[in-house]
């Protein structure tokens, strides 16, 4: 895991974009329409955490007897630390390096600021809230899944790149990681659905945001002509 931060806080000190927008994407879940998902998915979890019928303890409970996954969770375990989050950053920021492909450039540094945002307010919100994991109550991190917040911004980030085609298999495998951690015991249904939800809405919302810079860029040019002086400023909106 701290090779992990050390990765994505390496290729963040890029010059991609400035500081002043990587800055902004931590507000981006809530200054795009990201903040949809925020708002839903929050409510969710809220509902399910405090189900007069239990829902957290149905779901947890159903895991623990059926398992659907068996032992098949420990791969959710171990692929679901944020390195298909580092790899596609990595990947993407070679491929530039190799063909000078700014797209390349634009894709790792979008899912390098969305996951240290998504990793930020994971570990910041475990922090704060303090709760105990289903079948290991002596660790009081459970809330949200860290797992699941990091493969959903993931799988955003691939979906609002690349498509649906790439999107499903990306949000399959994610899910998949997600469910694998209330298999295990180590989250309770609100904890998989919170930290769904902070990936979700971070990949979705430092694209938008980056979107939206891009598409309101201003560029200011002087070109000297052999009788004088040429200015001129493009602006898109």
């Amino acid at each position: 895991m701290k090779i992990l931060v050390i990765a994505l806080l390496f290729f963040s000190l890029s010059d991609v974009v400035s500081s002043q927008s990587f800055f902004s994407d931590g507000l981006s879940p809530f200054t795009t329409k990201s903040k949809y998902i925020l708002l839903v998915g929050g409510a969710a979890s809220v509902i399910i955490a405090f189900d007069k019928h239990g829902l957290d303890e149905q779901a947890n409970y159903r895991a623990k007897v059926y398992k659907p996954f068996n032992d098949a969770g420990q791969i959710g375990e171990e692929i679901g630390w944020g390195y298909l989050n580092a790899l596609y950053a990595l990947g993407s920021i070679l491929h530039y390096g190799f063909t000078g492909d700014g797209q390349s450039a634009k894709r790792s540094y979008i899912m390098t600021s969305s996951s240290l945002w998504t990793l930020a307010s994971t570990v910041g919100l475990k922090q704060l809230v303090r709760r105990s994991r289903p079948l290991f109550p002596e660790e009081k991190d459970s809330f949200p899944s860290g797992h699941s917040s990091m493969a959903f911004n993931f799988a955003s980030v691939v979906t609002a790149e690349h498509g649906v085609l790439w999107g499903l298999p990306a949000y399959t495998v994610a899910s998949f990681i997600a469910y694998s951690r209330i298999n295990d015991g180590r989250h309770w249904l609100s904890d998989v659905v919170a930290g769904a939800t902070i990936g979700a809405s971070f990949g979705w919302g430092v694209y938008l945001n980056q979107s939206r810079s891009r598409s309101s860029a201003s560029t200011f040019q002087l070109a000297p002509l052999s009788d004088g002086l040429v200015v001129q400023w493009n602006k898109r909106f």
